[in-house]
């Protein structure tokens, strides 16, 4: 069986079987980037790029050392800013489709369904004028002081663990706003679970819309009673005030 070390050691070895040059100029072409044949092409950014991430995100001084190129940080840092984040995006979404199907089984469902978990979180971003004019900062941060914190939204396979997609928002973006983003990328058969922040009706509606069954926990401030001839608040034109614990407002038979 083979070690995730080794599994690395072979692929940051040999890249293009598992990124092929093709699929990189396809999906530059598909972004509407035009680029020149140059020593740090597309393709050649993209490779160094993995190889820094699946070295720990090594330092750019250290690529030359990694990749056996004469490449300086300075330029490899041009190289990256040239491409565009509508390439890197397709080329996650393709290489984690031919990952899927290649790792998880036919039978690698749960209630008959194909589970898909996603979640937000945040990351930091480098200290430029439009990193902190499009992600802002935290408003308990002096002028000056930090960096640019962008909102990151992810959907991954239950069973294998793989990120299907990753996107990036400003910092107070709320993740239920732009969920429907990833709705594209699921289908019938499929379920989403998320947390409490993913649950709304106009939620549900969508995934319901596309055969898709969503699965999230209920908001903290709504009642859930399902007894029988449960105590509700009667409508009237001036409610009464109701002490301790709430009482839903609908009536259960």
């Amino acid at each position: 069986m083979a070690s995730v070390a080794s599994t690395l050691d072979r692929i940051k070895q040999d890249l293009r079987p598992f990124v092929p040059d093709s699929s990189i100029e396809s999906a530059c072409r598909k972004a509407g980037h035009r680029w020149r044949e140059r020593k740090l092409g597309p393709v050649q950014t993209l490779h160094l790029f993995l190889v820094q991430v699946l070295s720990f995100n090594t330092a750019m001084t250290h690529l030359r050392h990694l990749s056996k190129t004469a490449v300086k940080a300075s330029g490899y840092c041009k190289a990256r800013m040239r491409l565009p984040l509508k390439v890197l995006e397709a080329l996650l979404e393709e290489s984690s489709r031919s990952m899927q199907k290649a790792c998880c089984p036919a039978d690698g469902l749960w209630c008959g369904l194909r589970p898909y978990l996603v979640d937000g979180s945040s990351t930091i971003a480098p200290d430029t004028p439009d990193s902190q004019k499009v992600f802002r900062q935290p408003k308990g941060c002096r002028k000056g002081c930090g960096f640019p914190v962008p909102k990151v939204l992810g959907l991954f396979d239950a069973f294998s663990g793989l990120m299907i997609q990753a996107l990036g928002f400003p910092l107070y973006t709320h993740e239920q706003s732009k969920v429907w983003m990833i709705h594209r990328l699921m289908g019938i058969g499929d379920v989403l679970v998320g947390d409490r922040g993913f649950c709304s009706f106009v939620h549900l509606s969508m995934l319901f819309s596309r055969g898709v069954h969503g699965l999230f926990r209920i908001h903290q401030r709504t009642i859930v009673s399902f007894h029988p001839h449960r105590k509700h608040l009667v409508k009237c034109a001036k409610r009464p005030k109701v002490r301790g614990k709430p009482m839903p407002r609908s009536k259960w038979q």
